[in-house]
């Protein structure tokens, strides 16, 4: 992304470095590996583990609304209700996403993040670097106080993510999912939790300029 899009759209020069893990927010230019990874399965097939069963969807439709997401969260992205996007890459390929969802974030300081990987590219420790980097993002970059994920409770690899980068539990939900009733946990990790975890200091992430995004969220 040019130095330029500062000026046409600040979001897409927020950028991430840990490692061999890199996390860009999502352009125009990505979408077609990402799709690709989603077709070739983010999950096996007999299992639930998200809300999004993208699986069940048809082709070519399945493509077209996973457009319509990014574009629609784009499209509505303002200081007080926004997503941001990120794709994650390993050696500069593209392995999958991280999600920030904040509200009200000037105001409430919180947050709450989603996130998927290819097949191929999990249990493999990408999932926990990649979303170490979101929090770092986060609470170091754009100070938040309190951060969210929510996980049902037979994914056990997302499970493992948070309890590896200190979140705690905070109770629970019942969805119906398959026409059954399913729990999902709900985790919280704070800006004390971090700051009295090994993450908080960890030299090894790099965050771009922050001053053009946090500008254009307000803070």
């Amino acid at each position: 992304m040019s130095n330029s899009s500062i000026y046409c759209w600040p979001p897409f020069d927020v950028r991430l470095i840990t490692q061999n893990v890199s996390l860009a927010t999502t352009a125009d230019e990505d979408l077609a590996s990402l799709i690709g990874l989603m077709n070739e399965g983010i999950h096996e097939a007999n299992q639930r583990p998200f809300s999004t069963t993208w699986n069940l969807i048809a082709l070519p439709e399945r493509n077209h609304e996973f457009v319509r997401r990014i574009w629609s969260n784009r499209a509505k992205f303002k200081a007080e209700d926004w997503v941001l996007d990120m794709t994650v890459r390993v050696n500069n390929k593209i392995v999958g996403m991280q999600s920030v969802y904040a509200k009200d974030f000037v105001v409430a300081r919180t947050f709450v993040t989603s996130s998927w990987l290819g097949k191929n590219y999990q249990r493999q420790g990408i999932g926990t670097l990649a979303r170490r980097a979101v929090l770092y993002l986060m609470f170091e970059g754009l100070f938040a106080i309190e951060g969210h994920s929510e996980v049902y409770e037979d994914n056990l690899a997302s499970l493992k993510v948070a309890q590896k980068l200190g979140y705690v539990e905070n109770g629970f939900r019942t969805y119906g999912r398959d026409h059954k009733k399913a729990k999902s946990l709900q985790y919280v990790i704070t800006k004390e939790i971090w700051d009295n975890s090994n993450n908080s200091s960890d030299s090894e992430i790099t965050v771009t300029d922050l001053k053009s995004f946090k500008d254009f969220i307000g803070i």
